[in-house]
């Protein structure tokens, strides 16, 4: 209303006065006629224009002066002069003063309104202050206009601080979404009451119920809003603290791995868990129509024996403040313990807690221990192993034994009478080494009341010692006896297995000896061979010097083939293994093989036709079959016969050698001829062990059988007895695939006039390298380390095309020796030099565009052939091109 009268009086004022103005200027002009100018009218207008700053006050200004002059001046356009106008303009005055008397009237009455409205403001105030619900005032923007003291409290600050600040900060995350959803629907002129969450000054959480108050202007935009906010953490706090109760009694309820059903006093069903009705099966239609009846018929339905059932349920409703427990047996063989008490509030029984366990599981692992004691009876009396019990004095001497399972005859190989009646038959049969230095002290710690574990030699009743583990546990009775209990095994199998682990190992440490050497062999081999094969090329045929260097260049070539062998029983040779047929392998080298073995051996092949197909290198299978026939005949000097047996076996245990189960191709080498000593059967493998003659042999044939074998993932195994024969047994995993042909071999020898750079640490090979490739019109620089090598690539202007490096180097290695030229010279090639490759392996590298290997001992002409295999090669494309490289021990 005040606003309504504030508009009334200004547009009163706006009309009034010039009205009044005019009237006063007519009145001046009739009363001086001689005036000709309207003072007082213009007078008027202008303090009128001063105090009404508005467009609208101005157009009327213009128009009632307008019309005066208009009156006053121009009679042409209105003829009537203003003495003859009096009355009008009296009236016209009059009217002026009566619209000024009005707005005066309203403006008095406006301060009276403004009055009061001051006066109601001043109450709000004061209920502001007062209230104790925080208020809180917001303009359209968010920014606090005002706050009470109560909101200033709940905050924990000071009104001061609040005014001028958006409420964002006020809120914790999540009442801040519900704060701005609130402010959201009050600038739509909704009010809202929603619980919101605030964050005080020093960062705690406030919980207020908010009811929100949009103020709208009078086009319906949002002027400003009040909010109440009332404190209800405590409130909260405890519905939090309710509900997690009831979320915990809840989920109790449903957690617990009882079933659990509340009936009332009448027996009504209530309540009950999810594991009460998958317990009892009973289907959600009879639960959810509320009829208990049915669902007992349905329980009922489903016990062996519902008679006592029935009979407890009756009288417990009889006797309502009675508990109870009992077992329930199913027809199905479930078994379920049930427990019944009365549910009590304020003292007064109002229904019952019925409570069942699932005990069948318990009640199953009963029956099934009853059993597994029948059976472990069973089997103590029926083991291979011995189980025993006996009692020693304090000295440690057995007094008796007073029990002995049914496998104890067998597994010492004495009667039960000698059992019951010799208590010293067990010592009398122990390898005397072992009774001193294993069973004495074992004596002694179980006086001591500690267990003990022994592994012993006990001699069978054939007289061969077989190795026997005792595990023995003391314990103490009456009278100072001390009883032991033990249980006795044959573990002659697993000591062989151990004895052939450690073989194994060996085995393996004296193949990485053997690489090393043959590494560094075979770079002196490199100088031996190459500058033989150059002196060869500079001699003339009837030069008497030709056939001193040939005779070195043999003597060359055997020490190869000896290094060669070396490595492949360390299994460091570089193989190119593919997919092949053993059988075909085999019928390939046969008329070979029988040219061998001679005319007075006969030679057998049982080749299984279904046998799988291996993935081997097959120049070294053949290597494999060769050597392994060349020993069957050594084993036959009287004539014998060999026979080479092929098939498949599938293991589902581990088969020997490492191998896992699987399928597995099997190749047999047997001859019938004198065997092998046991002294010598754990050496045969060995590099450089030989029971031949002085010239006859190296040692290195089984060595090097060994290594192809176990480089393609395989086992071999030799079985012997002297006068008895002797049997290889050679195990393959299965491949899959098809056979693959070898590559065809590298091209003649030629040279070209590219620029290589040949980095090798030994100076020999360095020079015969750079004698080499100069002679065939190269050029060459050279270099004796990576770090060498790298400062004459800065240097070189001229592009380079190939870099020849040694793999292993000290410092730098030819790999990162590569990576680095790389990197520095797009499109270079490289060819890596080794004498020890047997970790090489393709791989993409995109640092090194094209890499091949070249191994050593190698010759003028391979070095040649292998050069220009690598310059003529096209560089390949480095998304998914396989590239060698080399994990080779720095």
């Amino acid at each position: 209303m005040a606003e309504h009268r504030d508009t009334w009086s200004a547009w009163a004022e706006a009309i009034g006065l010039p009205i009044a103005a005019v009237g006063l200027g007519v009145a001046a002009e009739a009363a001086f006629p001689g005036l000709e100018t309207p003072i007082i009218p213009f007078l008027a207008l202008v303090l009128v224009a001063i105090r009404h700053r508005n467009r609208l006050a101005w157009v009327a200004y213009a128009l009632v002066v307008t019309g005066y002059l208009l009156h006053t001046r121009f009679p042409i356009v209105h003829p009537v002069r203003p003495a003859e106008a009096t009355p009008d303009l009296l009236i016209l005055v009059a009217a002026g003063a009566l619209v000024v008397y009005g707005q005066m009237r309203t403006r008095r009455l406006g301060r009276r309104a403004s009055e009061r409205e001051r006066g109601e403001a001043e109450r709000f105030r004061k209920l502001l202050t007062s209230s104790p619900d925080g208020i809180w005032q917001v303009n359209a923007e968010g920014i606090t206009l005002h706050v009470n003291d109560a909101m200033a409290a709940m905050l924990g600050t000071t009104a001061e601080e609040m005014i001028g600040s958006h409420f964002a900060p006020w809120f914790t995350e999540e009442g801040l979404r519900a704060a701005n959803a609130a402010f959201e629907r009050a600038k739509r002129g909704e009010p809202v009451a929603v619980e919101i969450a605030l964050r005080r000054k020093d960062g705690t959480e406030a919980w207020t119920l908010c009811s929100t108050h949009p103020v709208l202007n009078d086009r319906g935009v949002l002027v400003e809003s009040f909010g109440i906010l009332r404190d209800i953490t405590v409130r909260h706090r405890a519905e939090q603290e309710r509900q997690q109760a009831l979320s915990l009694l809840e989920a109790t309820l449903e957690s617990t791995a009882d079933g659990l059903l509340v009936v009332d006093a009448e027996g009504r069903i209530t309540r009950f868990n999810e594991r009460f009705a998958s317990m009892w099966r009973i289907p959600s239609d009879i639960l959810s129509s509320g009829d208990d009846q049915r669902a007992l018929d349905f329980v009922v339905s489903q016990l062996a024996d519902p008679a006592p059932f029935v009979a407890k349920v009756q009288n417990l409703y009889a006797n309502p403040d009675s508990e109870s427990f009992d077992t329930l047996r199913f027809k199905d063989g479930r078994v379920f313990e049930r427990y019944s008490m009365p549910q009590r509030l304020d003292g007064e029984i109002v229904g019952r807690v019925w409570s069942f366990r699932d005990v069948s599981d318990r009640e199953r692992a009963f029956e099934e221990q009853r059993l597994a004691t029948e059976r472990e009876a069973s089997i103590a009396r029926n083991l291979d192993a011995a189980l025993f019990t006996c009692a020693l004095a304090p000295d440690g001497s057995v007094l008796r034994y007073d029990y002995f399972s049914k496998g104890a005859e067998a597994l010492y190989g004495v009667s039960r009478e000698v059992l019951d009646t010799d208590t010293g038959f067990w010592l009398q049969r122990v390898h005397s080494e072992d009774l001193e230095n294993v069973v004495r002290p074992a004596i002694e710690r179980l006086v001591r009341l500690q267990p003990a574990v022994i592994e012993v030699r006990y001699q069978s009743s054939k007289g061969l010692h077989r190795w026997h583990r005792s595990h023995l546990f003391p314990h103490r009775e009456g009278g100072g006896v001390i009883y032991v209990d033990g249980i006795e095994a044959d573990v002659t199998e697993r000591v062989k297995l151990e004895e052939q682990l450690r073989h194994a190992q060996k085995m393996e440490a004296i193949g990485q000896l053997a690489g090393g050497v043959a590494h560094d062999f075979n770079n002196i081999l490199t100088a031996v061979i190459g500058y033989s094969d150059l002196l060869l090329t500079r001699l003339k045929e009837s030069d008497p010097n030709r056939r001193a260097v040939e005779e070195i260049r043999k003597g060359g070539e055997r020490a190869a083939g000896l290094t060669r062998q070396l490595l492949a029983f360390g299994r460091r040779m570089t193989t190119q293994p593919r997919v092949v047929d053993p059988n075909a392998a085999v019928r390939d080298l046969e008329p070979m093989l029988r040219r061998l073995v001679g005319e007075d051996i006969a030679f057998e092949l049982r080749l299984d036709p279904s046998v799988t197909k291996v993935r081997i290198d097959p120049t070294q299978l053949e290597q494999v079959i060769v050597n392994l026939a060349v020993n069957a005949r050594d084993a036959l000097p009287g004539g014998g016969t060999v026979v080479i047996r092929s098939d498949t076996v599938e293991r589902a245990e581990e088969a020997g050698g490492g191998l896992g189960p699987g399928r597995f191709t099997r190749i047999r080498f047997s001859d019938n001829g004198v065997g092998i000593p046991r002294d010598v059967l754990d050496h045969i493998f060995e590099p450089f062990f030989t029971t031949k003659d002085p010239g006859r042999g190296t040692g290195l044939g089984l060595a090097m059988v060994y290594g192809i074998v176990r480089q393609h993932r395989g086992s071999i195994e030799v079985r012997s007895e002297e006068g008895a024969g002797t049997e290889f047994e050679i195990l393959f995993p299965e491949a899959e695939g098809d056979e693959r042909p070898l590559p065809e071999p590298a091209s003649a020898a030629v040279g070209g006039r590219e620029h290589i750079l040949l980095v090798e640490d030994d100076p020999a090979l360095l020079v015969l390298g750079r004698e080499i490739l100069s002679e065939l019109g190269y050029h060459v620089e050279t270099a004796r380390s990576g770090e060498e090598a790298l400062a004459a690539l800065e240097s070189r202007i001229v592009g380079l095309d190939l870099l020849v490096t040694d793999v292993v180097m000290p410092g730098m290695g030819g790999r990162d020796l590569a990576r680095a030229a790389v990197a520095r010279h797009t499109g270079l090639k490289v060819l890596y030099v080794s004498g020890y490759a047997g970790d090489f392996r393709p791989r993409v590298d995109a640092a090194t565009p094209l890499s091949a290997l070249l191994e050593k001992p190698y010759t003028p002409l391979s070095l040649a052939r292998k050069v220009r295999e690598v310059l003529e090669s096209a560089a390949p494309s480095t998304e998914g091109a396989p590239h060698p490289d080399l994990s080779l021990p720095r």
